[in-house]
């Protein structure tokens, strides 16, 4: 893979910013990025962020790191769309096989390239058609390279882009304002609960930087809009993989030191009509990418990673103990964590009390999820002991629906399956023990 310099880490132009929802300030702390930090800001410092906040200005380099950081966020959705040119800057690529079944919606002027992979029969008006088929990956690397404009969008054949008339202008006030990769939201219902996740290319409701260790861990690539250089400068996607190209092109676009971001407020449709079957074995394939992903990018696809502290508090659910002891051990973890974290970062019990409880919750729910998915058949033989059972039944109550409960299980056989034909252990064992920023804390493959 070719390095290169990654571009400068400041704005192209005057930004505001907004706090993220979870962060909070603590006196001269402020606590919150993705992921969870506590920084400590000068009387200046502070001064600096409320400018940052309130009127459109360059950012300063402490603005700047706390925007890397997820501590807050570029405003962009409040940009006129009408003043951004792009008939001169940006070219959509459609990767297809067979005949596509919408095609972006994108303002006149605007060049859409779409590319054939080699379909039977070839496909009509297509503009680039390959010799042999490679899968999207060569697909999209094939349009990339006949693109001459400083920014190009990936658009899949099967996404909706009426939802948004405006996604891609509003994409590039991204870019404009620093950014190198965005993301809008995928949903294959675009009338879901804002809140609730709608089919396994939706990354959520909440913004934020992209990569391993935070809050949005990878984004897919049905819609991607990215800086044509930054892709150049990674090779494009990896053509050896036919699924989890994503995840392993924005953890390389992250390695170079390129900023992707992920801005959910942009919303396309994604057409799911597939029968209860086909979404089955399309999560299996998901799954399938684990191995290959895990040789690529070792250490961060463990299913949890978590604490030693997390994990004590947990432990106390099936732990043999009388049962009102339970409450009592498991108190006294979280305020000895507490004080522990107090001691390290300047600010009271009161504080980081909800912290431990926030970050021990965060590895309940990862746990649960990797016991419906993954971990289930191990806890099979002491289904007889009521701490177990007592786990088990969380964890299926945790999947919200059936549907969602049958996709996790085909998830995890495609997992189990690629792992051990890659001879790879990391995406189905835990990593306990102190978080760094190369490990990914979600789920290691596509699947809300």
């Amino acid at each position: 893979m070719t390095q290169r310099t990654p571009p400068s880490s400041t704005a192209a132009a005057p930004i505001r910013v907004e706090m993220d929802p979870a962060t909070y300030i603590v006196g001269d702390r402020i606590v919150g990025g993705s992921p969870l930090s506590v920084y400590r800001v000068t009387p200046r410092g502070r001064e600096r962020i409320a400018a940052a906040l309130g009127r459109a200005c360059m950012p300063t380099p402490l603005v700047a790191r706390l925007l890397d950081a997820g501590v807050c966020h570029p405003v962009a959705h409040d940009r006129d769309t009408a003043a951004i040119s792009l008939d001169d800057r940006v070219t959509v690529v459609v990767p297809t096989f067979g005949p596509p079944m919408h095609r972006p919606q994108v303002p006149h002027g605007v060049r859409c390239l779409v590319v054939d992979d080699h379909s039977t029969p070839a496909v009509e008006h297509a503009d680039i058609r390959r010799s042999d088929r490679g899968g999207p990956g060569a697909a999209r690397n094939t349009g990339l390279a006949s693109v001459s404009t400083d920014i190009v969008a990936f658009v899949d054949a099967d996404v909706v882009t009426t939802v948004d008339p405006d996604w891609l202008a509003r994409c590039i006030a991204y870019i404009d304002a620093g950014a190198d990769v965005v993301a809008p939201r995928v949903r294959d219902n675009v009338g879901a609960p804002h809140r609730s996740r709608s089919g396994p290319l939706d990354m959520g409701h909440l913004p934020g930087p992209v990569g391993p260790g935070r809050r949005v861990p990878y984004v897919p690539t049905a819609v991607l809009v990215c800086r044509t250089s930054a892709l150049r400068a990674v090779d494009g996607c990896d053509e050896d993989l036919t699924t989890g190209e994503d995840v392993d092109l924005i953890w390389r676009l992250v390695n170079a030191g390129y900023r992707v971001r992920y801005a959910p407020e942009i919303v396309v449709g994604h057409d799911a009509q597939r029968g209860m079957g086909q979404r089955l074995r399309r999560e299996m394939a998901y799954g399938m990418s684990a191995g290959p992903l895990a040789a690529r990018h070792p250490g961060r696809l463990h299913p949890v990673v978590a604490s030693p502290w997390s994990v004590a508090a947990l432990a106390v659910i099936v732990a043999p103990m009388r049962q009102w002891c339970r409450p009592i051990a498991g108190i006294a973890i979280v305020v000895a964590a507490a004080r522990r974290l107090a001691s390290g970062t300047g600010l009271t019990l009161g504080d980081t009390t909800p912290i431990v409880m926030h970050a021990t919750m965060s590895t309940a729910r990862a746990v649960l999820r990797a016991i419906r998915m993954l971990w289930w058949p191990l806890l099979i033989p002491g289904i007889r002991r009521r701490g177990i059972r007592r786990v088990l039944l969380m964890a299926l109550l945790s999947a919200g629906s059936g549907e969602r409960l049958a996709r996790d299980i085909a998830h995890g056989i495609g997992v189990w399956r690629s792992s051990i034909g890659a001879r790879r252990s990391d995406p189905v064992v835990p990593r306990i023990g102190r978080r760094h920023p190369g490990t990914n804390q979600g789920a290691y493959a596509a699947g809300p």
